[in-house]
Formats: C-alpha cells, structure tokens, sequence
C-alpha cells in the first residue's frame, strides 16, 4: 500500500515497511508528524488549558514559543541541503516531523490563540521558503559561471 507523497524511488524522503508480505510506504516527515502528535496527546492533555490570556499572559507566551520552536523544526530541516553542503536522512526528516507533531499537539491541546501560531509559522514559512530559492538561484549561477 502507497500512503506516500513520495515516489518510491525517493528512499531518503520514505519509510519502507513490510509485514506478512505486505508492504506499506509512508513519508517520512509525516509519519514523523502523526507519532509526535499521538504521543503528545497523553501527557499535555494534563496541562490546564482554560487560564485567561490576560490573566496569565506568561504561560501562552511560553506555550506559543514551545510550539513553534517545535512545529517550525521541518522548517530548517527542509532548509539544510539549500543553505549548507549537508544531507538530510530518513531519520532527520523523522525527527523533525516528530517534533513538528509535538508542536501541533500544544497548540490544539492548551488552546493557544491559533490565529497568531498560524500568522507566525506562515510568516516563517515564508522566510523559509525566500532562503531556499535565494540559495538555490545562487548555486545554479555559480554552477552556469564556471
């Protein structure tokens, strides 16, 4: 069974399992999202998640800064092979789904204000994205010069 984006010749961008002579093909990053997602699920649910922001203005400034260094790791981890010579794994795009997952999980389970997650992380994306497209433009005129 394909449950990937990826094609199948992609191995560092896919998790190949076999059981009982059934395969199945899931992405990497998103199987990484989906684990750190469920597992988080449990212990968070323990936070208290009704304060009033006035009240306690601190604990959604941490809680909203835990959540988008967690959910914002893909980010840098998409951004690696544009802006320095490294690879990135199988495990690498994991982990970083992984941590992506436990990021969504804080948002959705202490009921941080989701618009202004969403506004952060979209304005990260897209300087995110600017960097990718900078560097590559850079490697491909270094490339066409010499």
């Amino acid at each position: 069974m394909f449950l990937s984006h990826h094609p199948v010749n992609q191995k560092e961008h896919i998790i190949d399992l076999t059981f009982r002579n059934h395969r199945l093909v899931l992405c990497a990053r998103c199987s990484g999202i989906l684990f750190g997602f469920i597992l988080a699920i449990a212990p968070l649910s323990f936070l208290p998640s009704t304060y009033p922001v006035a009240a306690n203005g601190a604990y959604y400034v941490l809680l909203t800064i835990l959540a988008l260094v967690f959910a914002t790791t893909f980010l840098s981890n998409w951004t690696v092979p544009y802006v320095s010579r490294g690879k990135i794994t199988r495990n690498s795009r994991f982990r970083s789904g992984f941590l992506c997952g436990i990021g969504l999980a804080i948002v959705l389970i202490t009921r941080i204000p989701l618009l202004r997650v969403v506004v952060i992380f979209g304005v990260l994306y897209i300087i995110a994205v600017k960097t990718v497209y900078i560097f590559k433009n850079r490697r491909r005129r270094i490339g066409c010069s010499s």
